[in-house]
């Protein structure tokens, strides 16, 4: 997701220092899935070629890279 996308319109500083940020549709699923993957594959996330999955009330597919 590009940068002008994911800030939100507050004072950067909040980016910077807390990381408050957008991350799309169910992205933060998506995020500790794909860290709990690295963990378990005993790889750096950099490393990882996956596709994660949402399946709740809505549902979403992630690819990463």
């Amino acid at each position: 997701m590009p940068e002008e996308s994911y800030l939100y319109a507050l004072p950067y500083s909040l980016y910077k220092e807390h990381g408050v940020r957008r991350y799309g549709a169910h992205g933060t699923s998506h995020f500790y899935v794909t860290q709990e993957a690295a963990k378990i594959l005993n790889k750096p996330v950099e490393e990882l070629n996956i596709i994660t999955c949402h399946l709740g009330n809505g549902g979403s597919v992630f690819r990463y890279p």
